[in-house]
């Protein structure tokens, strides 16, 4: 039978990969629009130095996903675009990428070093899951604090995304 249609699995293979397609334009879709943020973070301490950040208090209460090339969601976060690429499994990848994190609003505790204007530079990581309704992202921050300190810094948050 295979002889006769020599063509066979070849149509089944790509069905296959014209769904992982299709899976990703849905998912891609489905997640585009705006969603409650509730981060899952330890505070970011430095007790020797008198640091203390509320980590969790830094986050705005919602975060706008936005689907590009059915493939790709952009994440504004800080009023800047961060994005997610989405796998063949409908998984959330987050490559390292860096934005600038504004601290000058607020007094922070033990970061009365930082000038008015003080901006520090993160870099992001991580990955996640989302569909139409909710969504999980576990993402890791690192940054220098002080240009001063040997060490960069790094904490974990898990991002609950509902609607």
């Amino acid at each position: 039978c295979e002889k006769d249609n020599p063509n066979a699995n070849v149509s089944s293979s790509n069905n296959d990969s014209s769904n992982n397609i299709s899976s990703i334009e849905e998912i891609c879709n489905d997640a585009a629009g705006s969603w409650v943020l509730e981060p899952s973070c330890p505070a970011y301490e430095i007790p020797e130095l008198d640091i203390y950040i509320d980590v969790e208090e830094r986050f705005e209460d919602t975060i706008t996903l936005v689907c590009v090339n059915n493939e790709r969601l952009l994440i504004s976060f800080y009023g800047q675009m961060l994005y997610a690429d989405i796998n063949e499994d409908g998984a959330l990848i987050i490559p390292n990428q860096q934005f600038e994190a504004d601290f000058s609003q607020e007094a922070l505790e033990g970061l009365e070093f930082l000038s008015e204007d003080a901006f520090i530079t993160l870099q992001i990581g991580g990955n996640g899951e989302i569909n139409a309704s909710v969504g999980t992202l576990n993402v890791t921050f690192s940054f220098t604090l002080m240009e001063d300190l040997p060490f960069s810094e790094m904490t974990d948050c898990t991002l609950s995304l509902s609607r």
